[in-house]
């Protein structure tokens, strides 16, 4: 399966070329487009009244690009109210000490492709505008009259556990990186409120043993950004041995899949069965794996052999094996969802894989970091139901293990990964941190 993301382009007459909008600027508007692109900025040499903006901005539906507000001297940007989508993704709309802004008046249909940052507009209420548009995209806000809910979760080595007490919302990442614990002698129980992750989260090189601290912790979103490679990374960790976060049920993907890398953390790290399905659930792709699970009470049905397995078994934990002379037993797998192990069909007369008609996910972790050796339920019914019969029997072990292992496995974390990184990256980047020269020189990649 492959992942493609959508460019859009405006055509070059459609650009707006100049960065700062001024009227010695605006006679480079472009007129007559209903879809514009360019690098805006309103500062304090933006004297252009509202009521004028208005006429340029009347037909334009659609915005590509960049736009900041920078010490402008605007109480208000209804200018923008009749814009219907701003595309600004990996970048963001900005708004940054404007002391006259007070509200934030986007028409009640625009939508956004890109995170605000809302900081030090002494006038404003930016929760009017984020309860409008509550979890279409993430915000950071500080400084302003009134800020929109909840904490950052950037920059922690500047935060103390205060700035986390009482906090549910975490409106951008949440990066747990070791240096910032050390530093402040951080109280981990400050975190125990949080339910609501908007962006990435991340765990780098500390010396947590489990992330139980998290207790209430219910939903990530994910990353909005090409250039975040994972949106759970938890990664280097020498003495994580458990995930521990209980009460996680929702993982929400902003891209096309919802990535996950837990790498090089203690050789015991392991997840519960319960963990693991909230991942399998939400359909997560991981870019490494190294886990297995856990030695703990479990209502699976244990494998031993197929002779003395229960029947109607919806989940199984063991390595799961079918020999000669077990095909009288293979109706006791009609009722698996869930096989916790390996699964290996060999030397039998079976002609198709029918009974696991029910089988939905196969999941193979060990301490030698496995992937997940699994396929999803209309999958196995799509394709293993119509399995050419005589084929199949070492097919389940040797094709499943090896092939979702190095396909979904590398091919997932190397392209989406390092190709939306390194394209979708650079390329941005190479457009929009640039002048109005370089913009006209990068025609046709707007």
């Amino acid at each position: 399966m492959f992942f493609k993301k959508k460019i859009k382009f405006s055509e070059p007459n459609c650009w707006f070329l100049e960065e700062i909008v001024s009227y010695e600027t605006i006679s480079k508007w472009p007129r007559n487009c209903t879809e514009i692109c360019g690098k805006m900025i309103f500062n304090q040499y933006s004297d252009i009244p509202v009521f004028e903006l208005q006429s340029y901005f009347a037909n334009v539906s659609v915005f590509r690009g960049s736009i900041s507000f920078e010490k402008s001297k605007y109480a208000s940007i209804e200018f923008l109210s009749g814009l219907k989508s701003i595309e600004c993704e990996p970048y963001t709309f900005g708004f940054y000490n404007n002391p006259n802004l007070e509200q934030l008046n986007f028409g009640p249909s625009t939508n956004f492709t890109c995170p605000f940052s809302i900081f030090d507009n002494k006038r404003l209420d930016a929760s009017a505008f984020c309860g409008i548009n509550e979890g279409l995209f993430e915000v950071i806000s500080d400084g302003n009259l009134k800020n929109c809910p909840g904490c950052i979760g950037t920059e922690m080595y500047k935060k103390t556990a205060e700035d986390f007490r009482n906090c549910t919302l975490v409106t951008t990442s949440l990066d747990l990186l070791s240096y910032q614990f050390i530093a402040n002698g951080f109280d981990l129980t400050a975190f125990g409120d949080i339910e609501n992750i908007s962006a990435e989260f991340s765990v780098v090189r500390t010396d947590f043993e489990s992330l139980s601290f998290l207790k209430n912790l219910k939903t990530i979103k994910g990353s909005a950004y090409d250039t975040v490679s994972y949106d759970i990374d938890i990664r280097d960790n020498q003495n994580l041995t458990r995930l521990g976060i209980s009460l996680i049920r929702n993982l929400i993907p902003r891209k096309p899949v919802f990535l996950a890398n837990f790498e090089a953390n203690h050789a015991d790290f392991c997840f519960t069965i319960d963990e693991f399905k909230v991942f399998l659930e939400n359909k997560v792709v991981f870019g490494n794996l190294n886990a297995k699970l856990c030695e703990n009470k479990t209502t699976a049905c244990i494998f031993k052999n197929l002779k003395d397995l229960k029947s109607n078994c919806s989940e199984i934990q063991g390595n799961i094996s079918i020999n000669s002379g077990d095909e009288v037993y293979i109706g006791k797998l009609k009722s698996v969802r869930f096989i916790w192990g390996s699964l290996t069909v060999q030397d039998t007369n079976i002609t198709d894989l029918a009974f696991l008609e029910s089988l939905e996910y196969a999941v193979n972790l060990n301490s030698t970091g496995s992937w997940v050796h699994g396929f999803m339920g209309s999958w196995v019914h799509g394709f293993i139901g119509s399995w050419i019969p005589g084929f199949m029997n070492s097919w389940v072990h040797g094709f499943m293990s090896s092939w979702v292992h190095e396909f979904m496995g590398s091919w997932v974390h190397g392209f989406m990964g390092s190709w939306v990184h390194g394209f979708m990256g650079s390329w941005v980047h190479g457009l929009y941190n640039t002048d109005s020269s370089d913009l006209e020189q990068n025609a046709g990649k707007c």
